[in-house]
């Protein structure tokens, strides 16, 4: 299983994301997304992550998000994301 750490989930991050993406998920199904770095965040970094999570599931594989703030939790539920991603909310 591989690993993810990015520090940033923005539009301007989308390019070397999935670039990475692509690299890390090319000879091993199963991937782990850390975001314990995150420092912002905006809504096309989440979209990002639900196409990440959709090319998964279609490839059979499984993506896990691991250490989730309490930020990204919400913005997550705000966005009506947080059920496709597997990630509970903060009341």
């Amino acid at each position: 299983m591989n690993e993810m750490k990015p520090t940033s989930l923005t539009i301007y991050d989308l390019d070397a994301l999935q670039n990475q993406y692509i690299m890390e998920s090319y000879w091993s199904g199963a991937l782990v997304i850390n975001l314990a770095l995150i420092e912002e965040f905006d809504s096309a970094g989440l979209q990002w992550l639900t196409l990440v999570k959709k090319n998964q599931q279609a490839r059979g594989h499984s993506l896990t998000l691991s250490d989730v703030g309490d930020d990204l939790k919400n913005a997550m539920a705000l966005l009506g994301m947080h059920s496709l991603l597997g990630v509970a909310h903060v009341n």
